[in-house]
This record gives C-alpha cells, sequence and structure tokens, in this order.
C-alpha cells in the first residue's frame, strides 16, 4: 500500500511540493497574485515587473492590517 506516513515521509512529501511549485512558478506555468493583500516569496522572488504602485498598495495594504490588528 506504500510508505507509512511517518515525520520522514510527510516531509519529504512536503519537500518534494516545494521542489515542484518552485519549478512551475521558474518555467511560467504559475505566477504569484502581485494583487494579493501579503506579498509572499518564500519560494522565491518572482520573474516579473511589477510596477512601483502594485508595491505600493500593497504596502499600504499591509499597514492597513497591521492597524486593525
Amino acid at each position: 500500500m506504500g510508505a507509512p506516513l511517518t515525520e520522514f515521509t510527510l516531509r519529504l512529501i512536503g519537500s518534494d511540493l516545494e521542489h515542484y511549485i518552485r519549478k512551475l512558478l521558474y518555467d511560467g506555468e504559475i505566477k504569484y497574485n502581485m494583487n494579493a493583500r501579503v506579498l509572499n516569496f518564500s519560494m522565491g522572488k518572482p520573474r516579473v515587473e511589477f510596477k512601483n504602485n502594485q508595491l505600493q498598495n500593497a504596502l499600504e495594504g499591509a499597514k492597513k492590517v497591521d492597524k486593525s490588528s
């Protein structure tokens, strides 16, 4: 039926998924949502040019969320 779901195999699955998603990002098959409330580049910085106003809007949105907490 397959390997038991030990902590090691779960980490291995997570690592494989992370590498697969990173490959999809680098190949351009998927992309970051630059209009998201939070910019999270944990899989590497996006290889796209984005306008300064997009970054400014994201920063302003983050400040609003911070103040409301």
